[in-house]
């Protein structure tokens, strides 16, 4: 047959027919200034196989119908006419005999796979993707026409590419110019060999498209200690606003082929969403709002305009999902996968405590000086559905793992061994004979359990509740009452079924932080195989697991002895708690009015606040065996759980956690009291309960045995925040401040935690909370004090108060810890927690001092206010006054007001006879000259020692000074403040101006 004449095409190598003048692919023209026509003839054998292959497809054809492609399994044999070819990358001559580019490497001819002419492929649609610059090494050249719509007939043979060995060997990376060896194809033509720099293709000329995402090459070069700048498009050309783009980070105008600023990588789409105005600023809280929204999201203000009506809540027509449906929902769903690498990381990181984060968005904010993120208060019920989600997720997954190696649960971090029952050898438990057992091998409390199955919970009842040989009353108190609401006992068992493979969890709050603990359920029992600690009453594990589950926390079981009720409420609930002293205390000046006491405990019975009472505690000299007559025990806490008026009697509802010895005073279950009372009174109030340890006492019964009343005030709208922060070392180093943003007036619950002295030997530092209103004012940084919370040595303290609209600032002070010796202190770091509930959303934003010149000073200041608001005045001279805080302070803070217009003032400050205290200015004897028109600390001293009481004495001197500012004769020349005021103390006492 005769051979089918072609040419192949100069700039795409495609072949084309004889009669054509220009390639059918390009259009480049068959005959140029540099080459003449190349045919090429083709072999008898390749003509006939692919004619009578084409025949064959065009009369019978495919499945599909698709056409075929003709791939030449040789290389083609190009006539040359010229002694030298030019290479269509880098336009160098090279000498006939090379096959590449010797600058390049480009081959001479590319070979692709080719369509004949005969064939129809008006129908099908190219599938064009664009192409992204890649690598010179990584290049590849993909035909127009999808892999799918090809027909490859069997009697074909593949297109085998030519390889090149040079090429075949890593290149060395580039150090200077990665980005010059990154190329790109054209859409058009698929010239896949444009330089990055392009902006058209060497071949077609057809425009580059815009990359999304792509960083160009930054203007700004460093070379060793010089700096160069290459000028791009400037911002006084007379160019349309169509050629570039100003960026609204940082204003510099960029080339429009460009989808990211030259200067700081801000997008262009977000310049472009801002300027069109896809998003507003509210000029209340300075939220940034949709476009489509009319009121600002966080406090309700409309656009543009100041609202003062009040926000409503966020969800307010419907109610979030309950537990219950969360967990079957969870249930349902198969979302754990066989991969035992996953399955192993998962349970590593869930065979620990969990640490659950504060759930609500953070949003990072520039505008404000030194904030460091913005969150808008969220309800408790929102956090703890996500986190029983979270958690059932991991719970779920460790099971899966025990099934698949038919094992039951250990939990390796709290073993079933000695070690979780005391820390100490010599324990009392020591000598105690332990077995650990599954609930199936422990004996049940009385016969007629025996026939029940173990459950996690039926209905929680007080009555289930029966301490063991564990002294933790206070905690198993706390759980009775709130075993009076059942449902507050689910949201601490997030394991609500009987688990087979023994893992469960339990949600607590801990040091203000809520925890999701993971434990098994392997509990210590004795020789016979009852329980030792709380008892499993109706064959029930929601008791010992909550016990075991606080026993982790702590580090064994040994921790939990002797404690307060309101501990045991703030770890259950994580709710703002609060103890009302029923003693007096005339060091404080502290006296008991039994009206107010009374109106506060039924103010709490109304709003279903959670109450505990404290039995003999605190600084009562309890006789033991008194107590023990009238059928109670010292040093021992109860559970409240009623509050009545009785026909002008005012008693009070208690339960003992032991269910056993109950009062035998006035009101109980045999006094004569009740015979005054109408046999209906005494049927509604449940009178004979005296066997389960529940029994009624008049309120001023109360007053003598009771030392306190702890107070858990729980609601289910009250909206939640909590904040992770560290105390400073000194005065020199950054501290955190919470900026409170306030819509409208709400009732405000602070509580500010450290690290428990439970199970562990940290430090107590004296916690104190100050709130100030925020001012914008050049001379001080805090303004008049709203309120503050007692300075204590406790695990956490707290307060509460009505605000109204406005903006305030909330410190976390602490001042025993501190160090005066070194600028940089190498002390441990205290960390603390300060959770806030408000009835009402408000906005947290939480900013720091470091190198923030508007709260440089808000610590004297701060502190100033508190003196002027809560401290002692004492006129010492006119135009002079001493402020003393000392009573109920945990030590005392000094502070002198010189209000001379002229004159500045000497003082001495003397507190030599002052036991188990620490001052911040190292010594107990201080000098300073206070300037004309200024207010200065002088001295803040803090109680040390928590298990030893302190004591206090203060002596002041002072004069007036001459115009000359110093102490003259009271130390060296030139000194004004002895001792000096160094680094870590100078910000603190400081004088500051009035």
């Amino acid at each position: 047959m005769a051979a089918i004449v072609v040419w192949n095409c100069k700039m795409c190598t495609f072949e084309n027919a004889k009669k054509d003048d220009k390639c059918e692919i390009c259009e480049f023209p068959r005959k140029d200034k540099f080459s003449k026509e190349s045919e090429v003839l083709k072999s008898d054998r390749l003509s006939s196989v692919g004619s009578q292959n084409l025949e064959g497809m065009q009369k019978n054809g495919h499945a599909d119908g698709s056409p075929s492609m003709i791939v030449s399994d040789s290389a083609t044999e190009v006539e040359k006419t010229r002694t030298e070819w030019t290479c269509k990358r880098c336009t160098l001559l090279n000498s006939a005999e090379k096959k590449r580019c010797s600058v390049c490497e480009s081959p001479r001819v590319v070979k692709i796979p080719t369509i004949p002419d005969n064939v129809d492929i008006s129908h099908i649609k190219p599938d064009i993707k664009p192409q992204t610059a890649v690598p010179n090494k990584a290049r590849t050249i993909i035909p127009d026409v999808p892999i799918s719509q090809v027909i490859r007939p069997k009697d074909f043979k593949k297109a085998t590419p030519t390889k090149r060995p040079e090429l075949a060997m890593e290149r060395k990376p580039s150090t200077s110019r990665d980005e010059e060896d990154m190329e790109w194809a054209c859409e058009n033509c698929t010239y896949s060999c444009n330089p990055s720099w392009a902006k058209q293709c060497d071949t077609c000329s057809y425009f580059r498209p815009a990359v999304p995402g792509q960083t160009p090459k930054s203007p700004i070069e460093f070379k060793n200690d010089s700096v160069k700048f290459s000028k791009t498009a400037s911002q006084n050309d007379s160019q349309s606003s169509t050629e570039s783009w100003a960026c609204s980070q940082c204003t510099f105008r960029n080339d429009s082929d460009f989808e990211m600023c030259l200067m700081c990588g801000f997008g262009k789409n977000q310049s472009e969403n801002i300027a069109c105005g896809s998003e507003w600023v509210c000029p209340r809280c300075t939220l940034h709002n949709k476009q489509t929204r009319t009121k600002c999201s966080a406090c309700g203000c409309k656009t543009g305009a100041m609202e003062t009506s009040g926000i409503t809540p966020s969800g307010g027509g419907e109610q979030p999902a309950s537990i219950s449906s969360i967990t079957q929902e969870v249930g349902k769903q198969s979302m754990w996968s066989s991969d035992e690498d996953s399955i192993d990381k998962s349970i590593t990181s869930a065979t620990g405590t969990l640490n659950t984060r504060n759930r609500t968005k953070r949003k990072i904010v520039k505008d404000l000086p030194g904030t460091l993120s913005r969150q808008e208060s969220s309800l408790m019920d929102d956090l703890l559905l996500i986190e029983v989600e979270e958690a059932l997720e991991r719970l779920q997954c460790i099971r899966l793992f025990c099934k698949q190696n038919k094992e039951e649960f250990v939990d390796d971090s709290f073993p079933p061994s000695s070690k979780s029952l005391y820390l100490d050898n010599n324990s009392r438990f020591a000598a105690r004979n332990f077995q650990w057992l599954r609930p199936h091998q422990i004996s049940a409390y009385t016969r007629d359990e025996s026939k029940l199955k173990w459950v996690i919970y039926r209905t929680p009842m007080p009555e289930d509740i029966s301490q063991g040989v564990l002294g933790n009353c206070w905690f198993l108190s706390s759980l009775a009452v709130l075993a009076e609401r059942p449902e507050l006992v689910e949201r601490i068992i997030l394991t609500k079924e009987y688990s087979v493979e023994g893992g469960y969890q339990v949600r607590l709050c801990k040091d203000g932080m809520w925890k999701v603990v993971l434990i098994d359920d392997y509990l210590p029992c004795d020789e016979n195989g009852m329980l030792v600690f709380s008892q499993a009453k109706r064959r029930q594990l929601w008791v010992p697991l909550i016990e075991k589950a606080m026993a982790k926390l702590h580090g064994s079981y040994e921790a939990l002895v002797a404690g307060k009720c309101i501990e045991g409420l703030a770890t259950l609930t994580g709710a703002p708690c609060e103890s009302i002293p029923l003693q007096g205390n005339e060091q404080k000046k502290r006296k008991v009015e039994p009206d107010l006491i009374w109106a506060k405990l039924r103010s709490c019975r109304d709003l279903k606040f959670l109450m505990g009472a404290s039995c003999g505690g605190g600084n009562m000299k309890a006789d033991t065996k008194h107590f023990e007559e009238v059928g109670l025990r010292s040093r021992h806490a109860y559970s409240i759980l009623d509050v009545q008026d009785v026909e002008g009697n005012k008693l009070v509802r208690l339960r003992n956690p032991w269910g056993r010895f109950s009062w035998k005073g006035d009101w109980s279950d045999q006094s004569d009291k009740w015979q005054f009372v109408s046999q209906t009174v005494r049927d509604n109030l449940m009178v004979h309960g005296e066997m389960d340890g529940v029994f009624w006492m008049s309120l001023s019964d109360l007053l003598i045995y009771f030392d306190s009343i702890d107070v858990c005030k729980i609601r289910p709208d009250w909206r939640e925040t909590r904040i992770q922060g560290v105390f400073p070392r000194n005065a020199m180093e950054p501290m955190k401040l919470v900026k409170l943003t306030v819509f409208n007036t709400t009732e405000l619950e602070l509580g500010l935690f450290q690290e428990g002295i439970r199970g562990n030997d940290s430090i107590t530092l004296d916690l104190c909370i100050v709130v100030v209103r925020e001012v914008n004012n050049t001379t001080t940084a805090a303004g008049k004090l709203i309120g503050c919370s007692p300075r204590q040595l406790r695990s956490f303290i707290g307060c509460n108060m009505m605000i109204e609209e406005g903006q305030y600032l909330v410190l976390c002070l602490a001042f025993n810890h501190f160090s005066t010796g070194t600028v940089k202190p190498k002390g441990p770091l205290h960390q603390y927690v300060l959770s806030i509930h408000s009835s009402k959303p408000v906005m947290v934003d939480e900013i720091t001092t470091y190198r923030n010149r508007q709260y440089e000073h808000i610590l004297p200041d701060a502190c100033i206010q508190l003196a002027l608001a809560r401290g002692n005045t004492e006129e010492i001279r006119p135009g002079i006054t001493v402020y003393t805080l000392m009573n109920g302070w945990a030590g005392g803070i000094f502070m002198v007001e010189n209000r001379l217009p002229q004159n500045c003032v000497n003082v001495l400050c003397e507190c030599t006879n002052s036991s188990n205290v620490v001052s911040t200015r190292g010594e107990l004897i201080t000098k300073d000259c206070v300037p004309a028109l200024s207010r200065q600390i002088l001295m803040v001293l803090s109680h040390l020692e928590r298990t030893q009481p302190y004591h206090l004495s203060r002596r002041i001197l002072h004069r007036i000074s001459t115009p000359a500012y110093g102490l003259s004769d009271w130390g060296p020349p030139g000194a004004t403040n002895i001792p000096p005021l160094t680094p870590p103390v100078a910000l603190l006492h400081s004088s500051r101006p009035l």
